[in-house]
C-alpha cells in the first residue's frame, strides 16, 4: 500500500496538464495510502479508521462506475473489490481490533 501510494504520486507530478486533473486525484489517491499504510504500519487507531472507510466507500461506488469502463478491466476490478472485502473481513477480528484499540471489547462478552 505503501509503495502504492508513493507511485500514485510520482505519476501525479508527471502527468500532464492536460490531463484534466487527473493528477489532482492521483496525487489525493497516493496521500491517501501513503498515510493510511503508516498508520497501519504504526497501529494507529485512525489508520484503522480510514482504512475501513476508504474500503467501504469504495465497494459502495462499484455500481456508479463498474458500467463505464472496459470489460477486462471490470473482472480486475470486480477481483480486487473482493480482495478488499476479504482484508475488510480481517481487520474486523477481535485480535486486529485489540492491536489498533478500536473497540475495547470486554472478557466477560467474550
Amino acid at each position: 500500500m505503501f509503495l502504492g501510494g508513493l507511485s500514485l504520486l510520482v505519476q501525479a507530478a508527471f502527468s500532464s496538464t492536460n490531463a484534466g486533473g487527473l493528477s489532482y486525484y492521483l496525487a489525493q489517491g497516493g496521500l491517501t495510502a501513503v498515510f493510511d499504510s503508516w498508520g497501519l504500519w504504526k497501529g494507529k487507531k485512525w489508520g484503522w479508521v480510514l482504512f475501513v472507510v476508504v474500503s467501504i466507500a469504495g465497494l459502495l461506488a462499484i455500481p456508479f462506475w463498474i458500467f463505464s469502463i472496459p470489460v477486462i478491466w471490470q473482472y480486475y476490478t470486480l477481483a480486487l473489490n473482493g480482495i478488499t472485502v476479504v482484508f475488510l473481513y480481517y481487520v474486523t477480528r477481535k485480535h486486529v481490533l485489540d492491536f489498533f484499540g478500536v473497540f475495547a471489547v470486554r472478557d466477560e462478552f467474550t
